[in-house]
């Protein structure tokens, strides 16, 4: 058996994502500005819409684990990758659009305490709020689906003839 493909998510991904979602917000509402028009106005749809899909995710977490502490084989490959999809998926999207909504908050500061720019302020601060807790969440669910055998990695090499001769798909 061949060792898995799909590695975790990292660090530099998530910046790039972070990065990207800052740098496309910021560009765009600099230019709305630059064309005297005022910045969109948030609401709680702005964070609301975010809280419910980080619900959704922290119930495929704990659902997941509990799978497969019950037992490792139960959760099929298709299941396993389109969790593990939807988890590298939360943890860029989060990143991307938490950092897009900073650059809205990184903005009006300057304009506080105009009641709009507190408003944006306040909305924009949940967005973020909101959107870490989801990258996070995605975090969970991509390390919920890992799987420790407990042995060494000599034990997972193919042709050693060890208990563990090849590696779980999803370790």
């Amino acid at each position: 058996m061949s060792r898995p493909t799909v590695a975790p998510t990292s660090p530099t991904q998530v910046v790039t994502a972070a990065v990207a979602g800052f740098a496309v917000a910021w560009v765009t509402l600099t230019t709305i500005q630059g064309l005297g028009r005022t910045l969109p106005l948030l609401g709680a749809p702005a964070w609301g819409s975010v809280v419910l899909i980080t619900a959704g995710i922290v119930w495929l977490v704990v659902r997941t684990r509990r799978e497969l502490r019950r037992r490792r084989d139960t959760l099929e490959a298709s299941v396993a990758l389109n969790r593990l999809v939807l988890g590298k998926t939360s943890i860029l999207a989060g990143a991307g659009l938490g950092a897009a909504y900073l650059a809205l908050v990184v903005l009006v500061w300057p304009a506080l305490p105009a009641p709009l720019a507190v408003e944006r302020l306040v909305h924009g601060g949940a967005a973020v709020a909101a959107c870490l807790a989801w990258a996070v969440a995605g975090v969970a669910l991509e390390r919920s689906l890992r799987i420790d055998d407990g042995r060494d990695e000599t034990a997972n090499t193919p042709g050693t003839g060890g208990p563990g001769d090849g590696v779980s798909p999803l370790s």
